[in-house]
Formats: structure tokens, sequence, C-alpha cells
């Protein structure tokens, strides 16, 4: 399984390989967690957790400084228990936030929150805390 780290890093590359073939739009969907799912049982093994909304704002931040064409970030499912989540202080600021540059094509402003060193520790050890869950073993 891939980390935070390396999602954002593939997530921006992707948009860059997009506008260098020519597509002349990206639209990021964030996943979310469905019933009945292998998702959802690697994400109650614990094996996988859906991105930060940290994430997000870190690959709309990135990609649109690196690329010319629109880019859309899909808030469904933010701030849900199966989907992108930080905490419950910012989750709605931020989305809204995300609406807001989607619209606009900017890039949101800078936000804090205390959640936020959560997310950075995440990304800066992510290949330390990577899950070893038993993805064949049988619950």
């Amino acid at each position: 399984l891939t980390s935070e780290k390396d999602a954002i890093d593939d997530a921006v590359k992707s948009a860059q390989y997009a506008e260098r073939v020519g597509v002349n739009r990206v639209s990021f969907c964030p996943s979310t967690i469905h019933k009945g799912t292998l998702m959802e049982v690697l994400w109650r093994r614990g094996a996988y957790q859906p991105p930060w909304i940290w994430s997000t704002l870190e690959i709309i931040r990135r990609v649109r400084n690196t690329v010319k064409i629109p880019v859309i970030m899909d808030t469904a499912g933010f701030g849900t228990r199966r989907g992108p989540f930080n905490c419950k202080k910012c989750n709605s600021k931020l989305k809204d936030a995300i609406i807001k540059s989607n619209i606009n094509q900017t890039i949101p402003e800078e936000f804090e929150c205390e959640c936020k060193v959560k997310w950075e520790a995440d990304i800066e050890f992510s290949d330390v805390t990577r899950s070893n869950t038993n993805l064949l073993k049988n619950r």
C-alpha cells in the first residue's frame, strides 16, 4: 500500500503528465470507503485510511503551481468517517476553502489547525508507519 506522502507525489505527477499529453482538465476524486468493498476490508483491518484533507490541499497547491490547466478537487465524503478527514474543528472550513478554490481556480489560503501537526508527522514518517497488516488473514 502507498504512503500518504507517496500518494500526494503521485497525484501531482499524474496532473503534470496529463497536461503534457494534452488533457484539458484534471479532476481529483479522493477515496471514500464504501460498504462491501475491498477498501472497507482493508480499512477495518487498519491497512487503509482515506487521505487527510491536508493532503488534498497540498495536492491543489502543488498542482496549481506547476500546471496551467484547470484542476478540480471533488469534496464528496469530506469530513466523514469514511472519507477524507482532518478533525471536527477544521473539516468543514477546509472543504469550503477547496470548493471556493475549485470555482476560482486559486490556491487556497494558508490555514492552521492543531491537527496539521499530526498530518505533518504522518507525511514525514509515513514510510516508517506503513501498515503491516496481514492482508491475507481471514476475519
